[in-house]
């Protein structure tokens, strides 16, 4: 929900709408066509159908809400405010229209997700913002795809409609809400010819952060988005299903072994079958009367068995459990076969360590025996050895004594020798030390000489190009700051022309269009030669910007031609480094040539020497020339490490200051992003405390409401309980009252005819036959007749009673509750 819903909102609500009502229809003929196709029985579903609400916002007989936009749109003096009104007095009656009384600017409508509250003010600057049918024909005409896919032609039936009548004032113009309803209707068609599925997005929390669930706010976008009323539609008739051949496969273990057994290959085809087969279908038949008890919780279809709800969770339940079963047997039969392999392990263990040990003793028992003989036959060799060897000793020493003074005239001259020929290689070595340490001292002074020529070269190159830099920098910074203050200006200017226009607009309201005109070009003339007058030429300060800009832009090329000297100064370094390399190559190849003829002549000269002696003496002073060759190579590396290193850390500086500026530039971007970021993080907390004191508004008026009305209903229902106790006591009064009398009655009616009883039992005549064959009362003594008593005024009496008794409802309960004591008969009666 936004803070104010405007028309945009309402376009967007519009759509949402009908494809919640596109969403229903199909779920409900997807459901009805498979039941069909399948020859399933179902009864018929209801669920929430949403036409009224669109009938509300685009139903053009009952002036929708957009038809009564777009009638106020064709008005010249048409207002947001008349529109409003229009539409509270033709949908005020509409359940799914509301309008507060409060503001007169806002309605509400209620749409399948909610109540949503949109204000009128810019409906129709917003309905009228279309393009011009003259551009949309231009840009029609373009020979771009992209342009002819965004504005597409019209549909031939609006031609010849458009051809047919005459044009009108502003009927070459077509308002938003009528594009959008038009648009809408034909992606209406376009989804009914094709085969739509849906997907539905559901955001699991408002944090956006992983691994948080919010159940609430989940359930309220399923229940805005129909999914929950689709669902409740699907579960209505059948909403599980399933192939004769899976329903076959899967809970086949659920019917008896029995039957398992008896079609074994039954099932064996079936699982192989085609759907809709026969043989299937009648095995799957089969399988659900054994299953299922209860046949109205499922139907046979062609290819498919359907389920009513929690039909195919208690199978489901009831083939784990008998999986259950199953993997219980099957871990008996393995713990079974385990422990029965580990027995026969162990009891082959226990013989073969039994067989070791019986192995070990007898093999000690050999052991110690063959001991024993070797020490004897030891014993016996060892006597004869010592005889032995006391003879061989004596001749031992005599040759040791001869050998001894032999060797030791040896030593003598072998020592005579080696200081000889040390001497000679002292001699050789500080003769062949001093040429190479000159020639070295020398090479080392010229490379001196020349890095340092060099390095001071680049140092001063490189100085200059700072410096250069540098002044280069202050000025483009001092340019940018004059431009940026003359486009200030500039737009100052600007904005003085306009609120001159403007006042002059509104000040001549009154006046002609012409002469309104000519005040205004006039102000505007001459606001614009008082700025320009007053910023000091910009035409001089925009030449002067420019050549600026030259003179940078040549400096920047000057610095690129140099930075190339550079580059081929490096490679005639690195050229002379490799020379120096080769040369170095080439003197160890000469030293490593007369190493060689010397070694020569000092073994032309010491051949009669010892051939032992001479060949460690070659190999130290080999030893010798490699370490000092070694040493030299390894400071000239180190040399020339060092000059790459330079030169790098040259490269890295000059690059360091360019890369300083672009990073300089990158942080305040992303300062002024971040604070960008942070106004916005601001503005939304904002706006989402205020829709949360609304909400939290709405729901306590809400609340109000509802116990008031509570309040009330309860007071009206003991009103009524009040008034139906108030009538039943006095429909009680009435009754005992009524009961009262007839009892009365009846105590006088009976006294009555006791008296005409006495009086007829106490007369000496026969009584005489009435008119109507009844008999007449006695007769006087004096043969004239006796006046007759007053029992018919108490029968017509109580026959009265009866009678107003009867009809007020009340002469069975009044009986019920006294006596059944019946009325004595009439003393006429026979």
């Amino acid at each position: 929900q936004f803070q104010t819903n405007s028309f945009e909102q309402l376009c967007i609500n519009y759509a949402n709408e009908r494809l919640q009502q596109q969403f229903n229809w199909d779920i409900f003929k997807a459901e009805q066509a498979e039941y069909e196709a399948e020859g399933i029985e179902w009864q018929a579903i209801e669920f929430v159908d949403n036409q009224e609400c669109l009938d509300l916002i685009d139903k053009k007989s009952s002036m929708g809400l957009l038809h009564l936009l777009d009638e106020e749109c064709k008005i010249q003096r048409g207002t947001d405010e008349k529109f409003a009104q229009k539409a509270r007095q033709t949908h005020a009656e509409h359940k799914d229209f509301d309008a507060p009384k409060g503001d007169q600017l806002t309605f509400a409508v209620k749409h399948y997700a909610g109540c949503v509250a949109y204000l009128c003010s810019g409906f129709r600057e917003k309905n009228k913002d279309t393009l011009h049918q003259d551009l949309a024909a231009v840009m029609q005409q373009s020979q771009a795809e992209v342009v002819l896919a965004l504005f597409p032609s019209e549909a031939p039936e609006r031609e010849s409609k458009r051809a047919g009548k005459p044009k009108a004032k502003g009927s070459d113009t077509m308002t938003v809400g009528s594009q959008f309803m038009t648009q809408l209707s034909s992606l209406m068609r376009t989804i009914n010819a094709t085969d739509v599925h849906y997907v539905r997005c559901i955001k699991p929390n408002t944090l956006n952060k992983p691994a948080i669930f919010d159940m609430a706010h989940s359930a309220h976008q399923l229940r805005c988005a129909g999914v929950l009323e689709a669902v409740r539609i699907s579960r209505m008739a059948y909403p599980n299903r399933m192939p004769h051949a899976s329903f076959v496969s899967r809970y086949a273990l659920l019917t008896p072994s029995e039957w398992q057994a008896a079609h074994e290959v039954d099932m064996a085809r079936a699982r192989a079958a085609a759907p809709g087969d026969e043989s299937a279908r009648a095995l799957c038949e089969g399988a659900l009367a054994l299953v299922v008890e209860d046949v109205a919780r499922y139907q046979l279809g062609k290819t498919k068995v359907f389920f009513r709800a929690f039909l195919l969770e208690a199978l489901e339940q009831r083939r784990g459990n008998a999986l259950a079963t199953y993997a219980v047997v099957v871990q008996k039969m393995l713990r079974s076969a385990l422990w029965s392999r580990r027995f026969r392990l162990l009891r082959l263990s226990s013989v073969r360590l039994q067989a070791l040990r019986r192995r070990q003793v007898q093999l000690s028992e050999y052991r110690r025996q063959r001991a024993a003989a070797i020490a004897l036959a030891a014993a016996g060799r060892g006597l004869r050895a010592r005889i032995l060897r006391r003879r061989l000793l004596a001749a031992v020493r005599i040759q040791a004594a001869g050998r001894a003074a032999a060797a030791r005239d040896r030593v003598y001259h072998l020592r005579r020798r080696l200081c000889a020929t040390r001497l000679q290689a002292a001699v050789r070595s500080h003769r062949h030390r001093s040429a190479f340490t000159a020639r070295r001292g020398a090479a080392l002074r010229l490379q001196s000489k020349a890095r340092m020529a060099s390095q001071r070269r680049a140092y001063l190159r490189d100085l200059a190009e700072k410096k250069e830099e540098a002044k280069l920098s202050t000025q483009l910074a001092k340019l940018q700051a004059r431009l940026q203050a003359e486009m200030e200006a500039r737009q100052n200017a600007e904005r003085a022309l306009e609120a001159g226009a403007a006042a002059d607009e509104g000040s001549g309201s009154g006046a002609a269009v012409a002469g309104d005109g000519g005040g205004v070009a006039g102000i505007a003339g001459a606001a614009a030669s008082w700025v320009l007058g007053n910023m000091g030429g910009p035409s001089t300060s925009v030449e002067e910007t420019s050549t600026m800009l030259s003179v940078v832009t040549k400096d920047r090329e000057r610095l690129g031609q140099r930075l190339a000297a550079e580059t081929e100064a490096r490679k005639r370094l690195e050229a002379e480094k490799r020379e120096l390399e080769r040369k170095l190559n080439m003197g160890s190849a000469t030293s490593q040539v007369e190493t060689r003829s010397h070694r020569q002549i000092a073994e032309a000269l010491s051949r009669t020497k010892d051939e032992v002696g001479e060949k460690t003496r070659i190999m130290q002073h080999q030893t010798i020339e490699i370490a000092n060759l070694q040493n030299t190579k390894t400071a000239l590396e180190r040399r020339i490490l060092a000059l790459e290193k330079k030169i790098s850390q040259y490269d890295d500086s000059f690059y360091a200051l360019e890369a300083r500026n672009v990073r300089d530039k990158t942080r305040m971007e992303e300062m002024g992003k971040a604070k960008s970021r942070a106004e916005e993080e601001k503005n939304i907390c904002r706006l989402m405390l205020e829709q949360a004191h609304e909400r939290w508004l709405k729901e306590r008026s809400d609340l109000r409401k509802d116990a008031l009305q509570k309040i009330q209903t309860n007071a009206a229902r003991v009103r009524e309980q009040r008034m139906q106790i108030a009538e039943l006591q006095q429909a009680h009064r009435a009754q005992r009252q009524l009961a009262e009398e007839a009892k009365m009655y009846k105590e006088q009616c009976t006294v009555l005819m006791e008296k005409l009883s006495r009086a007829g039992v106490g007369g000496g005549t026969t009584p005489a036959a009435s008119p109507g064959g009844v008999p007449s009362p006695r007769a006087r003594p004096g043969g004239a007749v006796a006046a007759p008593l007053k029992a018919p005024s108490a029968a017509n009496l109580l026959e009265k009673m009866k009678s107003s008794v009867s009809s007020s409802g009340l002469l069975g309960r009044a009986t019920s509750k006294e006596s059944p004591r019946a009325p004595p008969p009439a003393p006429d009666a026979p």
